[in-house]
């Protein structure tokens, strides 16, 4: 079967004729062990990463959603006493900040508040390429779902190189609502799975609501994720 292109901004119009549900869907974890075949590395740090990877299994995810916005962020818990610090990485590397989505303006951003300072982080995952691969299917869950590869480059901002970046997800247009893990999503139905490098979000549950309130930031600018870095780096750096 023939691939389908899907360009996001040409999305933003289709996905207005879609009867938009209100609902709430809980993800799991889990992040591959990066260090397997890698031998020569110090057994201290990959004790280290196996205790993040354990941490991170013990985190859920929360993404609420409604018509028009999302908001997506790590269900608020306690690390076990004496796995702080694995568990406080964990967190950052599978969600740092709250994601929100706008689907009329089809906009996504990343809020962060960092010693009281709120940043709004523009990461353009609204821009990626998705390619919907209609003869990959699977059933999650209840739900049926179809294969899409998101793809965009990311450039190094030190060395200025451009590297191409793959995501998968698989979505199903059986929730049509067009939001994701992340900030991702902008595809004709919820992803209810996501593959992002090294660390998969699955799905656990799923509640349709009748209605759902989120309080979407009023956003006067946005900063791209190297300034936030930068600035991130300098703040970090004044303190000692």
């Amino acid at each position: 079967m023939k691939k389908i292109i899907f360009i996001v901004f040409i999305l933003g119009n289709s996905l207005n004729t879609f009867a938009q549900t209100s609902g709430k869907v809980i993800y799991n974890v889990t992040i591959e062990d990066i260090y397997k075949d890698k031998t020569d590395t110090k057994k201290q740090i990959v004790d280290f990463f196996d205790e993040v990877r354990k941490q991170a299994s013990n985190i859920k995810l929360n993404l609420i959603f409604n018509k028009k916005y999302s908001k997506f962020q790590a269900i608020k818990s306690l690390p076990i006493e004496g796995y702080e610090m694995p568990y406080g990485m964990a967190k950052k590397i599978i969600s740092d900040g709250v994601y929100y989505q706008n689907k009329d303006s089809i906009k996504s951003f990343r809020h962060k508040t960092v010693s009281g300072e709120n940043f709004f982080i523009n990461e353009d995952k609204e821009i990626i390429n998705w390619e919907i691969q209609k003869h990959f299917k699977k059933k999650i869950g209840a739900f049926n779902c179809m294969k899409a590869i998101g793809s965009f480059n990311i450039t190094n901002s030190n060395s200025k190189k451009e590297n191409k970046f793959n995501i998968i997800a698989w979505f199903t247009t059986e929730i049509p609502a067009s939001y994701g893990p992340l900030g991702y999503g902008f595809l004709p139905g919820l992803i209810l799975e996501l593959k992002q490098g090294p660390i998969t979000y699955s799905f656990k549950s799923f509640e349709k609501l009748d209605d759902v309130y989120i309080k979407y930031p009023k956003v006067k600018k946005t900063i791209t994720s190297d300034e936030f870095n930068q600035r991130y780096i300098s703040a970090f750096k004044n303190k000692f």
